[in-house]
């Protein structure tokens, strides 16, 4: 058996975006849907994931209409939406040894 280095290094650019409360909520969501989107395109063992840099494409509020039993107390709200790149490194595991990323 040779020993050789399986631990592979990618520099990836990621689109995601996401939706919630406030800045902080919308950011988590479109957090989390990059992750989704690493998993997809490596299906290797991730190692890590770490994160160079990161644009805001877009942030805005975007009201909606509350109101209770659809009539009632009618009130507008906000709601965030923030597009980000994120500029990933990631390290996985290349078990197979034919594919790079």
């Amino acid at each position: 058996m040779v020993n050789k280095n399986i631990l592979v290094t990618c520099n990836e650019i990621i689109e995601c975006e996401g939706f919630g409360e406030d800045n902080q909520s919308a950011v988590e969501k479109a957090f989390e849907s990059m992750r989704l989107q690493v998993k997809q395109n490596i299906t290797n063992p991730i190692i890590s994931i770490s994160t160079d840099k990161v644009e805001c494409l877009e942030l805005e509020d975007e009201p909606y209409e509350e109101a209770f039993l659809f009539v009632f107390f009618k009130r507008v709200r906000q709601k965030k939406h923030v597009r980000l790149k994120v500029y990933l490194t990631i390290k996985h595991l290349n078990l197979e040894g034919d594919k790079k990323c």
